[in-house]
């Protein structure tokens, strides 16, 4: 939905003319770069607007990527969708090796990532956008997310890492 984990994918790729990817189920994203980019190029920037470790590909190198859909999480079976939004490359996260052939099949670029590392990448920004802490403690249970937010930051702000 728009204000959430895909949508702020989007905006660090540099998306363009965004909109839901799926707008009955209100997930994912699809929008274009500023230009046309070869295979190659667009997974890395994929990999490095995000920050990833690693991103797998399934995607022919001459093949050129100017729309692209993504889920952010778990979204393997919203690859249809993609490709019926004109997506030249699907990106998203926890897709089984079925799914995957069956995308490529089709003719449906796509490139897998890690689920925690693909969320990971926008929450900085929702976090920042959280409700003030001074109105959580009248919020509801939900509210308790941002703070759990709050202190991911704190620790590694810290040098401190979760595991």
């Amino acid at each position: 939905a728009e204000g959430g984990v895909s949508f702020e994918l989007a905006r660090l790729l540099g998306l363009r003319d965004v909109s839901v990817l799926d707008p009955d189920a209100r997930l994912g994203a699809v929008g274009n770069f500023e230009e046309p980019l070869m295979a190659g190029e667009a997974l890395e920037r994929v990999r490095r607007a995000w920050g990833l470790s690693w991103l797998d590909g399934y995607v022919s190198e001459s093949c050129s990527i100017l729309r692209v859909a993504l889920c952010g999480g778990s979204g393997a079976d919203l690859w249809p969708r993609a490709r019926a939004e004109g997506a030249d490359l699907y990106v998203t996260a926890d897709a089984k090796y079925h799914v995957l052939l069956d995308a490529v099949r089709e003719g449906m670029p796509i490139a897998v990532v890690g689920h925690a590392e693909m969320e990971r990448a926008s929450l900085k920004e929702l976090a920042r956008r959280r409700v003030p802490a001074s109105s959580l403690a009248d919020a509801s249970p939900a509210a308790s997310v941002y703070q759990i937010f709050e202190g991911i930051f704190e620790l590694q702000n810290e040098g401190v890492s979760r595991r």
